[in-house]
């Protein structure tokens, strides 16, 4: 279980302390699943951890339930910035705007935005995304679904490119919410995500008729996390392998996922960037028994090369042009 939730955002104690919600995930204890007690010797583990085993291995269907978990990463090739990359994610280009904040976390604070909601509306065009396309990592996740093999897709981003692809929506947990709808923030009434782009990308503030402030579906700092959260987080115990792609599981509850997946169900990381997030998250790269597996690079490229060992281009490839 948790022992501490997290928010989504963070830049000071204030907001850390806040959480999304107060209720706790199945414990992975409780899987039905037994914990292999000679890992090496069973075939779901991993001999050499390099991409041409893992390719044969996803290929020949000895993972019959994959959960992948994403981040940002896979949409950067998108054209959507990152949140926390120097220079060009999200929060360098808010400090660099100079915009009226106490960090460049609290624009997405919901109590500052219900009184100050400016500053998230001077962003509004970077987070219009109606225009942007999927990437080769969303088409592999959707290839999995196809082959029968994808059991649950938790994915932190907003942006909504799993619904491009047209990955089924049984099989999609958004935690932190989405940018295809929104609310007013009074009397919750829905609002027209066509007029909400408008003001978005004009950079003025949506009111509803009821003169409370508008905004997207997006999970704000002090708001709880969707009910579609909690009711699938706990199905990740019954996975048989884990993809965490382009997160470096920094973000809670969302990375407490990992470590809800049975003792005996393989991890295999994609990501640029350093170990250390992962290993305070309870990975073990460097174990005999090669249960997590780490990759340091771009997503569509790791992912490109994993498509070619299970030799699946030729699918990847014709599912990509039917959705251009």
């Amino acid at each position: 279980m948790f022992s501490r939730i997290k928010p989504f955002f963070s830049c000071n104690s204030a907001l850390t302390n806040r959480a999304f919600s107060e209720r706790s995930p199945l414990d992975p204890q409780t899987s039905s699943r037994p914990i292999i007690e000679n890992p090496q010797d069973d075939a779901i583990y991993f001999e050499k951890g390099n991409i041409k085993e893992i390719g044969t291995k996803i290929s020949s269907k000895i993972y019959k339930r994959i959960a992948v978990m994403t981040g940002a990463g896979i949409s950067v090739n998108a054209g959507i910035p990152d949140f926390r990359t120097p220079v060009t994610g999200l929060y360098a280009q808010i400090q660099e705007e100079g915009l009226p904040l106490p960090c460049p976390e609290a624009v997405f604070d919901i109590n500052f935005f219900k009184t100050n909601p400016e500053p998230f509306y001077r962003i509004g065009p970077k987070l219009v995304t109606v225009n942007k396309k999927p990437t080769l990592t969303h088409y592999f996740i959707k290839l999995l679904e196809q082959k029968g093999l994808l059991f649950m897709y938790y994915t932190q981003n907003i942006d909504g490119l799993e619904i491009k692809v047209g990955l089924s929506t049984n099989k999609l947990v958004q935690a932190h919410g989405n940018v295809n709808n929104a609310h007013c923030t009074s009397c919750k009434k829905e609002y027209p995500i066509a007029r909400l782009r408008e003001h978005m990308l004009e950079k003025k503030p949506a009111f509803c008729d009821c003169g409370g402030v508008v905004k997207p579906d997006v999970v704000f700092f002090g708001e709880n996390l969707p009910t579609n959260y909690h009711s699938k987080a706990e199905l990740i115990v019954f996975a048989d392998l884990l993809l965490v792609i382009g997160t470096g599981l920094t973000v809670f509850p969302f990375a407490s996922l990992a470590e809800m997946v049975s003792y005996d169900t393989p991890r295999i990381v994609i990501n640029k960037g350093g170990l250390n997030s992962f290993i305070q998250n309870g990975f073990k790269f460097e174990s005999e028994s090669k249960r997590d597996v780490f990759f340091d690079g771009d997503c569509d490229e790791i992912i490109s090369e994993i498509v070619k060992a299970a030799m699946w281009d030729e699918d990847l490839q014709r599912l990509m042009e039917s959705k251009n």
